[in-house]
């Protein structure tokens, strides 16, 4: 079978590239996520920090101009859309809603999908809770369709057959998980639209929750071999009996790779493809890296798409990039210092071949 040529492309989009008041009375005021990579320092000769170049160069995503040059760039290399990081806590609590904020409001040209972040923030070097991300209910989910209610009516808003495409970061974590799922498609049936397309990360083939989503992802499912691996299982286990500082955790993709996309992924599986992983600019001797995460494994986590689109009649199918632009963890798909336009090109070619 030939591998579905119309499929939906969305590269994760992290927000924090702007100031805001609770960062600075958090880190120091001036902090941005630019503020944790320009402190980042390597731990050995073999590890390079991937550092943005032009033209977008360290960015304010408070600049409508920049917005639209992201897309550009994006959608020259034929992406269909961001999925933007939203930081909704609850109780009617959200940060850096201001970047799509000016998209919606200015109308600029820039496609997008929200993926709700649905976690805490934590200081993890001192231990401390920054934020907690709250379930309140149904009134709360209320006001958070409200909130979303005007990107879901945009142009510029990614829709999947009319419905408002959204991506839940983290569904087993919400209490009532089918009451937030049956309120809001509720909510989109009052607003004319056959409903909210979801897609649920962090979920797994087997499981029951998938009855409520359209699509379901495995972002993470690599990172489940690891300790399979004896070394690994070794090296993690001290790491948390001895609690010792002992500098970044390093692991080898190419030994994970064929993790990617489970083997029991069912036809409504979105596969994940990764960019690259270095969590040490934001997390320091704490983060991880993953070696050989490079161009080269970003085309075989492509190919690995193309195999599973392949294996079904799936008339919408969906491919997630992790990331556009998470800097402070090293997965990147806009221009860098280490692979210049690599990755973007590698994905226009891929779509190409379609």
């Amino acid at each position: 079978m030939k591998p579905h040529s119309s499929f939906t492309s969305l590269a994760f989009y992290l927000p924090q590239f702007h100031e805001i008041p609770e960062n600075n009375a958090w880190w120091g005021t001036g902090f941005t996520e630019w503020t944790k990579l320009r402190g980042a320092k390597t731990w050995s000769k073999q590890q390079i920090i991937r550092r943005p170049i032009a033209p977008l160069g360290e960015y304010n995503l408070t600049d409508a101009a920049t917005l639209e040059l992201q897309w550009d760039i994006a959608s020259s290399h034929r992406l269909d859309g961001f999925a933007v990081w939203d930081y909704w806590f609850g109780e009617g609590r959200q940060l850096l809603e201001t970047p799509m904020n000016i998209v919606l409001r200015e109308k600029l040209n820039f496609k997008y999908a929200f993926s709700w972040a649905n976690h805490s923030w934590y200081d993890k070097g001192n231990n401390r809770l920054l934020i907690e991300q709250k379930y309140p209910g149904v009134v709360d989910y209320e006001k958070y369709f409200e909130r979303c209610s005007p990107h879901f009516a945009s142009d510029n808003y990614v829709r999947i057959d009319d419905k408002p495409v959204f991506l839940i970061f983290d569904p087993m974590s919400i209490p009532d998980l089918e009451s937030f799922l049956e309120h809001w498609q509720k909510l989109a049936s009052d607003r004319g639209y056959p409903g909210i397309y979801f897609v649920g990360d962090r979920l797994t083939p087997e499981s029951p929750l998938l009855q409520y989503f359209e699509k379901y992802s495995t972002s993470f499912n690599f990172m489940t071999r690891r300790n399979k691996l004896v070394m690994n299982f070794i090296n993690e286990h001290l790491y948390r009996l001895a609690a010792l500082d002992m500098g970044p955790r390093w692991f080898d993709f190419q030994k994970l790779i064929k993790d990617v996309i489970p083997s029991s992924a069912t036809e409504n599986h979105a596969p994940t493809v990764m960019t690259g992983w270095d969590t040490t600019p934001r997390h320091g001797s704490r983060g991880i890296v993953y070696k050989r995460l490079d161009v080269s494994a970003f085309k075989q986590q492509l190919e690995i798409a193309r195999g599973h689109f392949s294996r079904f009649e799936d008339s919408h199918p969906l491919l997630l990039i992790k990331s556009w632009n998470e800097w402070a963890e090293g997965n990147v798909m806009e221009p860098d210092s280490v692979f210049g336009y690599q990755m973007l090109e590698a994905f226009r070619d891929f779509r190409a071949s379609l």
